[in-house]
């Protein structure tokens, strides 16, 4: 319905109907409310939550109402967070009261909300390796995928690391330079920091004696079925990975688009897809396995070994698209069989695998992009005060 030229003018004009409603009833009023939304509300999780988790510790913030934008509103009332349900009324209508929006990924829902006093902070969700936004072709061919995209050219506040995914980004979001601010990410902030590993092996049941191969592959757009679940076959056998690798387990983290992982488990395969923080499953492994992911930037932070596993890249590359047309020799160990990443980890030298992963560092991330949470709490209070 999406990429349907009616149901997405239909759409439109229901919004815009239903926005002028709600606007003339509000009388253009703004409450002290701050609008949280992760991943279209399937999470409360990412940047959003690490500024969420600072502005419950900043008195600042004491008199503001925090809310989460959420599809399961049972799920995180029950976890102690205001909530309203997403596309409800009240869900648009506190949008529209809202002083502050913080998303990673979109709020308006394909609609023009904003308020004039509203100051929307976009933190994104990633550096990204594979084409987005309107470079995309699915988004091409949709009006409505169209006006989404759009909603970020109104954003105050656009984050960034490099000149690489400045690039990238304001022209994606058709951003205008005053919004583009070299702040990092916010939900990498605690990378930066000492994790309890015991506990987290002890809380994933990680036997002692075991390696971690933390397995986190992207989303791919051309397995969506028919009825739009999106269902991901791991590319990888389990019984030759426990022959040859005895001494790891994998923990693997399917994208969030991603409805059913297709994979008979074993006591090797641990799949992690819920788990609460994806920074703890990163500081608790010992090797990174991914593909297109914009995990691969972040997890260059810990400067641990990163295996590319593009066992699709032709095919990838010619559905989804990518911004680097030789990333093949720009990520650290780009790798396009199982046979030949059984091997590469089997023989890692973490030492050198180290001064590789500081190398893709400082090209992408760069120095000076810790405590990105506390950046971005100061622009805000600069703003709204």
């Amino acid at each position: 319905m999406k990429e349907t030229k009616f149901f997405s003018r239909l759409y439109v004009l229901y919004s815009w109907c239903l926005i002028s409603i709600l606007k003339i009833i509000s009388l253009g009023k703004t409450k002290k409310t701050i609008m949280f939304v992760s991943y279209g509300g399937k999470q409360v999780s990412d940047s959003p939550k690490r500024i969420f988790d600072l502005m419950q510790l900043d008195p600042f913030f004491k008199d503001y109402r925090l809310v989460w934008g959420v599809l399961d509103t049972d799920k995180y009332s029950e976890m102690g967070y205001d909530v309203v349900k997403m596309d409800s009324i009240n869900y648009f209508r506190t949008c529209i009261s809202a002083r502050v929006w913080i998303t990673n990924s979109g709020i308006k829902r394909y609609t023009n909300m904003k308020g004039n006093r509203t100051f929307f902070v976009n933190t994104w969700h990633g550096i990204p390796m594979k084409k987005i936004g309107k470079d995309e072709v699915s988004v091409k061919k949709s009006p409505l995928f169209q006006k989404k995209w759009e909603e970020f050219a109104t954003a105050d506040v656009n984050l960034y690391y490099t000149d690489y995914d400045y690039k990238i980004l304001k022209h994606v979001f058709n951003a205008n330079a005053e919004s583009m601010k070299r702040m990092g990410l916010p939900r990498n902030d605690s990378l930066y920091e000492k994790a309890n590993t015991d506990k987290i092996r002890q809380q994933l049941g990680i036997p002692s004696d075991k390696k971690v191969i933390l397995y986190a592959p992207t989303v791919r757009g051309n397995q969506t079925e028919s009825n739009g679940s999106n269902d991901f076959r791991v590319p990888i056998h389990l019984e030759k990975w426990a022959k040859e690798l005895p001494n790891y387990v994998i923990l693997f983290r399917a994208h969030y688009f991603v409805n059913k992982v297709l994979e008979d488990q074993n006591k090797l395969f641990y799949d992690v897809t819920d788990y609460p923080s994806l920074n703890e499953l990163m500081q608790v492994s010992d090797l990174l396995v991914t593909d297109y992911s914009s995990l691969i930037y972040d997890y260059s932070i810990l400067q641990k070994p990163i295996f590319c596993y593009a066992y699709d890249f032709d095919a990838y590359k010619a559905y989804q698209g990518l911004y680097e047309d030789d990333v093949d020799k720009k990520v650290p160990n780009f790798i396009q069989t199982e046979a030949d990443l059984i091997d590469a980890i089997k023989n890692v030298d973490v030492k050198s695998e180290k001064r590789k992963t500081h190398s893709f560092y400082m090209r992408y991330i760069g120095e000076n992009t810790r405590d990105s949470g506390k950046r971005v709490l100061a622009t805000i209070k600069e703003a709204i005060q």
